[in-house]
Order: structure tokens, then sequence, then C-alpha cells
């Protein structure tokens, strides 16, 4: 649960899924899934 609170804020604060998988050392498809659940708009 904590890993998706960063994930999510990272995703926030960078609009990116590359750069948020990076940074929270997560699969792409884990973050892209976050967004895609909390409606997060991100540029590609």
């Amino acid at each position: 649960m904590e890993k998706g609170i960063l994930i999510y804020r990272t995703l926030v604060e960078t609009k990116s899924i590359q750069q948020t998988a990076v940074k929270t050392k997560e699969p792409a498809d884990k973050v892209k899934k976050i967004a895609e659940q909390y409606q997060v708009e991100v540029l590609e």
C-alpha cells in the first residue's frame, strides 16, 4: 500500500510513467496500472 502512495505521488509530480518507474524502481506496467486506477493525467 505505501508503495502505491509513493508511486502515485511521484506520478503526480513527474507526470511520466517512465520517470516514475525509474524513481520508484517499480515496473512501468505497475506504474501504468496505478495511473489508470487513480486517473492520473500522464504525458507519455
